[in-house]
């Protein structure tokens, strides 16, 4: 399966790096980058891209793919979901966060339709 093969341990710890850069709980990253990818089996743009969280292109400089952030390792990918999570137009979603529980039903309502 595509998704046993993709979320791999190293993800573990780039999710751990992104936690410790900018105090985005690891398992939202990877619960976010599981979703996004759809358990690694979203064939269209990830497997392109390296980008685990459908980032689209908005000011991005780097190389874009149909839309997308195109990122040169998964790293890079975590730490600008960490980045982007912490900019002032997501900052409600860590602030105030007193567990991983009360910051996963914020970043939910982002997405609420």
């Amino acid at each position: 399966m595509a998704g046993e093969r993709l979320f791999t341990p190293e993800l573990i710890s780039y999710a751990q790096k992104t936690q410790a850069t900018y105090g985005v709980y690891a398992s939202c990253c990877l619960a976010a980058a599981f979703v996004e990818t759809t358990c690694g089996t979203n064939g269209s743009i990830f497997p392109h891209t390296n980008n685990f969280f459908n980032i689209k292109k908005g000011s991005w400089k780097g190389a874009v793919y149909r839309g997308y952030r195109v990122y040169s390792t998964r790293l890079e990918s975590f730490l600008d979901f960490g980045r982007l999570l912490t900019s002032p137009a997501y900052a409600r979603l860590t602030a105030g966060s007193r567990n991983v529980f009360e910051y996963i039903d914020r970043y939910a309502e982002r997405y609420a339709p």
